[in-house]
Formats: structure tokens, C-alpha cells, sequence
């Protein structure tokens, strides 16, 4: 009888745990991940248009504290509006034009600045790209993690590499300041 109770103390540990972990891994890899291609492979192919964006945000980010997950954490932080219409163009050309997918060859890059940009859509719907300022041998770009519209969890985003939004983010983003 004392073997009985071991044994299902055991299996209901053995539950518990892989009801901790499934719902660790749903929080982390689904929670937040709508279906649908990356803001910047969207606006790449048109199937989003310059035009469509009303606004972008550029959201203070400290890496002490993770990347949000949810709108409520997202709505906590400080932001700065780009609302010139000129100023968005040039940021959204950059992300059209001047990204590459994937990771490209580098030699121990150094993160100089973290950020998150907001993109928001005529349609009420909003996007988040989280970005990075590097410095290796060859000079400084950004790193990007985008999202699909509608996303807010950082774990779904698909990486780019653009150096010509460096000089965008130095002039938008008050709080890049030079290293």
C-alpha cells in the first residue's frame, strides 16, 4: 500500500510538471503570435502600403526588465509619436528597401541601443518591431525582429538586418544616444 501512495505522488508530480511546462511554452512561443507574414516582409512584397500607416512609435526600452509580451505592458512604457508624414516615409523606404532577412556574417557585434517600434495602420491595427543598434568591424546597423500585424509577443518575430536605419533611429529615437 506505501509503494501505491509513492507511485501516484510521483505520477501527480509528473502531471504538475508537464502542465507547468505546456503552459510556460504557450506563454512564450503562442500567447500573442497572430498567423500572417512579418511587417517588414508585408510591406516588402505590398501587401501593406506606405500610405496605410498613420503613425509610428518609438518605444523606450530597457533589457533589464525582458521584452513585453502583452499590450499592458506595452501601454506602460514611454514613447515618443512620429507622426511627420516625410519622417514616416523615410523610416518605412528603409524598412522596404534596405532590409535583409536572416542573419547576416558578423565578426562579435556589439548592441550599442535597444528599441521597439509601434507601426500603426489605417485599419486600427498595430505592429511592433523590436530593434537593436550594433556596432562590428564593418560599421553600425540595426537588427530587427518583426512581427505580423497583431502581434504582440517578441518570441514570433522573423529577423532583418538594415544599416540604413541607423541614422533614421539616431534622429528619431531620443534616447540612442551616440557610444
Amino acid at each position: 500500500m506505501k509503494w501505491t501512495r509513492v507511485k501516484l505522488l510521483v505520477a501527480g508530480g509528473a502531471v504538475a510538471a508537464a502542465l507547468a511546462v505546456a503552459a510556460i511554452g504557450y506563454y512564450l512561443f503562442i500567447f500573442g503570435v497572430r498567423p500572417g507574414p512579418p511587417f517588414i516582409k508585408a510591406l516588402q512584397s505590398g501587401q501593406v502600403r506606405q500610405e496605410e500607416v498613420t503613425q509610428i512609435e518609438v518605444l523606450r526600452f530597457t533589457p533589464i526588465y525582458g521584452w513585453p509580451f502583452r499590450e499592458s505592458d506595452y501601454s506602460k512604457m514611454q514613447r515618443v509619436a512620429i507622426s511627420d508624414r516625410g519622417e514616416i516615409d523615410r523610416i518605412l523606404s528603409a524598412l522596404r528597401t534596405n532590409s535583409s532577412f536572416g542573419i547576416q556574417p558578423r565578426n562579435h557585434p556589439g548592441t550599442l541601443h535597444w528599441g521597439i517600434l509601434r507601426i500603426e495602420l489605417q485599419s486600427g491595427q498595430h505592429c511592433y518591431l523590436y530593434y537593436q543598434v550594433e556596432r562590428d568591424q564593418t560599421g553600425d546597423f540595426v537588427s530587427v525582429d518583426a512581427n505580423s500585424i497583431g502581434s504582440s509577443n517578441p518570441n514570433g518575430g522573423k529577423y532583418y538586418e538594415s544599416a540604413a536605419l541607423v541614422s533614421l533611429l539616431r534622429r528619431d529615437d531620443p534616447w540612442f544616444t551616440e557610444q
